[in-house]
């Protein structure tokens, strides 16, 4: 997991964003999964 300058730019942070990678490999089907979250504040679910 990595959450930082380098996922986060300071242009995002001033926005209210914040940018998350988790990586993680599953045993089947043996592949390296990499997920990217992105949260935006102050943002409504529909």
């Amino acid at each position: 997991m990595k959450c930082d300058r380098e996922t986060t730019t300071q242009n995002d942070i001033n926005l209210g964003i914040v940018n998350v990678v988790i990586g993680f490999a599953p045993l089947k089907p043996a592949e390296f999964v990499i997920i990217k979250l992105q949260q935006l504040a102050g943002q409504i679910a529909v």
